[in-house]
């Protein structure tokens, strides 16, 4: 499949950053895209626990206290990029609320029901 037909394409962004303090993401660590939203909750539940905290975390004068890992669904869909030339992938709109997910006791919980991004 080529580039060109992906154009409208709806597809899910799966995810994982990190937050400093209140749950402003600051950083993104790692991120996928996905056919359906299950797919990407999926990848969120099985990624998140295993994803490390950057270096640059690390480095703080407190280290990691304080932060946190959040893991993220968003709908969009693929739409041609400003050069015209290369397609990307743009968050919708009126999709709604993003669906978010942190880690308590190294396990993965949901803030919302994850199927809410459909």
């Amino acid at each position: 499949m080529s580039s060109d037909d992906l154009i409208g394409t709806a597809a899910f962004c799966a995810t994982i950053g990190v937050g400093i303090g209140d749950d402003d993401t600051v950083d993104t660590i790692v991120d996928g895209r996905f056919d359906t939203a299950n797919e990407a909750r999926l990848w969120i539940e099985q990624t998140l626990p295993k994803t490390p905290f950057p270096d640059w975390v690390m480095h703080r004068p407190f280290g990691s206290a304080g932060a946190f890992l959040l893991g993220s669904i968003q709908a969009g869909s693929y739409v041609s990029g400003p050069d015209g030339t290369n397609t990307v992938w743009l968050a919708s709109e009126n999709a709604g609320v993003d669906v978010d997910a942190v880690l308590v006791d190294g396990r993965v919980q949901w803030l919302r029901d994850p199927d809410a991004a459909v």
